[in-house]
């Protein structure tokens, strides 16, 4: 008996009924209990027969739950009426503020905020700068299950209720409502769940509508990047027809996304990562006021930027701004550990029939920049140094040839030995020979460096302070790394 009531009161049932048929008197053990817990024992005489009991209280409950299911229905047909009349989710917001009478936001999958109830995005409340305080800290809900954040305004904690937006599986998004009165009653939580529902429906349309623009743009779009396009004007007028202006200075953008250490990536996994990655575009664009136009070509989002400022410095400065955003907001993605985004960017072009050399720009940047390091990138055009020459040989058999005369015995013994004796010469080449800026970078004792740079010498018959020898490993090191990304596909 000790046992029974804290059990029924954490299970929020509604009170206990009690016929002490086999016991003189009610225990006061249990009654203290019942005081203590705010818990109704309710004592019936021993002639009352339950089944009256139960027909008085399953009627009651009968009552309330078709209560539930009109005021259901009646809020779901409000708020399926402002989807089905294109009014978008700011208005099922605005429905939902009204109908709890609290602040309701609704956000996507990452805590930004695609439509603000009470009107307040603009200016930055508590209850909006606590939502954006969750896109940063990354305080998502663990299994996408509703869940209470506390906040704090004006002295007081109070909290916010997070409610899941799910079409299948997946979760999209969140109704976020501020609990400033306490926790939601029954009848407000039938409002956020149709509200729930109702979004998912917005979402999954406005993602239809998306795909279909897609569709009938990208093929304009292959034919512009690979050159395919006859004329300026016949550029303008294909790209009327989707609304696009081609005639302002653009910067091309490539964010692949690949697998990290070898981790096959499901196509599922692969869409919902694509879409962050053009959603986390959306944001930083937005932050820097830039128009563009964004599609993809299989694994790799194209980003054509119009820079605020067209002079060539500034673009550059304006794209990576953008690119290391979207690599940031990436980091929060609960996939992150399996895949890898690289971005390559172009320099500024002003004439809509050089784009084909913008894209090969970006390619190339990207190729280099996916060599250079496997976890992600950010590689402008200019930064490539004498890459962008290595990459306009044309005949790759020769610079093979070219590679294996001056880098073939270490790449073949670190091959078989396990060793990486080519980034230690990598190391070497980038501290222009100093030796102890050198071991710096590999993070290595300066001795141990030495004994590498001693068997380099051995098996290669490199001299490290010669640097005619340099120049040449130089090349053939880079020469290696474009042979690389041209086996692996991540170029033409």
């Amino acid at each position: 008996m000790r046992e029974l009531l804290p059990r029924l009161a954490e299970r929020k049932l509604a009170g206990l009924i009690l016929k002490p048929r086999f016991m003189d008197e009610v225990p006061q053990e249990l009654i203290r209990q019942a005081d203590e817990l705010g818990f109704p024992l309710i004592l019936v005489p021993n002639e009352t027969p339950f089944s009256s009991l139960l027909n008085a209280i399953l009627t009651e409950i009968v009552h309330h739950q078709t209560a539930l299911l009109r005021r259901s229905e009646e809020i779901h047909r409000k708020l399926i009426d402002l989807v089905l009349r294109g009014e978008g989710l700011e208005a099922v917001a605005r429905t939902l503020t009204a109908l709890l009478n609290l602040p309701a936001l609704i956000t996507d999958d990452q805590f930004h905020i695609l439509a603000d109830g009470a009107g307040a995005a603009g200016g930055e409340d508590d209850f909006t700068a606590f939502i954006r305080k969750l896109q940063t800290e990354g305080l998502y809900p663990a299994g996408g299950e509703p869940i209470r954040r506390s906040i704090l305004s004006e002295s007081q904690l109070s909290s916010v209720f997070i409610y899941p937006v799910r079409v299948g599986a997946e979760v999209t998004g969140y109704i976020c409502v501020w609990e400033r009165d306490g926790e939601l009653k029954e009848w407000d939580r039938l409002c956020v769940e149709q509200g729930a529902l109702v979004t998912a429906l917005e979402l999954q349309k406005q993602e239809a509508v998306r795909e279909t623009e897609r569709r009938f743009y990208n093929e304009f779009l292959r034919d512009l990047l690979s050159g395919r396009v006859a004329s300026r004007e016949e550029a303008f007028a294909r790209a009327s027809v989707y609304g696009w202006d081609l005639t302002r200075p653009r910067v091309l953008c490539l964010f692949h996304l690949g697998s990290l250490d070898g981790h096959e990536i499901s196509l599922d996994v692969r869409r919902r990562c694509q879409k962050r990655i053009e959603r986390a575009m959306y944001y930083a664009l937005e932050e820097s006021h830039s128009t563009h136009l964004l599609s993809h070509l299989g694994n790799t989002s194209v980003l054509l930027m119009v820079p605020r400022r067209h002079d060539a410095a500034r673009a550059k400065e304006e794209a990576l701004h953008v690119a290391h955003r979207v690599l940031e907001e990436m980091k929060h993605a609960s996939e992150a550990q399996c895949f890898a985004v690289h971005v390559g960017i172009s320099r500024l072009h002003e004439d809509v029939l050089h784009l084909s050399t913008a894209y090969r720009q970006a390619r190339e940047a990207l190729a280099i920049g996916m060599q250079l390091t496997e976890k992600q990138s950010v590689t402008h055009f200019d930064d490539l140094g004498s890459f962008r020459i290595i990459f306009r040989i044309s005949d790759l058999d020769e610079l093979e040839r070219y590679c294996q005369e001056h880098i073939g015995a270490l790449m073949e013994y670190d091959a078989q030995h396990g060793t990486d004796l080519l980034s230690t010469l990598r190391a070497v080449i980038a501290a222009d020979g100093n030796l102890n800026r050198a071991s710096e970078l590999l993070s290595v004792h300066y001795n141990t460096l030495r004994y590498r740079i001693r068997r380099i010498e051995e098996i290669q018959g490199i001299k490290v302070d010669s640097w005619s020898m340099l120049a040449a490993v130089d090349v053939a090191l880079k020469g290696l790394r474009v042979l690389k990304a041209r086996k692996a596909g991540s170029l033409g």
